[in-house]
C-alpha cells in the first residue's frame, strides 16, 4: 500500500472501494480522517479507547461488543456494524 497507513483512505482504491461500507475511519498518530457516514472524532476517540483495552488479543470487533459496552445507545442507528484493526508497534 503506497503512503501506508494514510493511504488505505487518502489513495484509490481506499478502504470504502475494499470493503462494503458506509464509512470508514482512520485513528493515526492523533489524526481522525473519515470518509463516508462516521460516528463524531469524539465518539471514535472513545472507541479507539476502548478497543486499546477490550480487544488486545484480536483484531476483529462485533456489534454485539459495542452494545454490551453501551456505545450503541449514544451512535443510535449510525452505526450498525463495526470492523477494527489495530497497527502494534514494536
Amino acid at each position: 500500500m503506497r503512503d501506508a497507513p494514510l493511504g488505505i483512505i487518502s489513495q484509490s482504491p481506499n478502504i470504502m472501494d475494499l470493503v462494503k461500507c458506509n464509512g470508514a475511519a482512520l485513528l493515526y498518530k492523533d489524526n481522525v480522517w473519515k470518509l463516508g457516514t462516521t460516528p463524531t472524532e469524539f465518539h471514535l476517540q472513545e472507541i479507539a479507547s476502548w478497543l486499546s483495552g477490550y480487544h488486545t488479543d484480536s483484531t476483529g470487533l462485533s456489534t454485539d461488543s459495542l452494545h454490551d459496552a453501551g456505545f450503541l445507545r449514544v451512535l443510535g442507528d449510525s452505526v450498525c456494524g463495526t470492523a477494527a484493526a489495530s497497527q502494534k508497534h514494536h
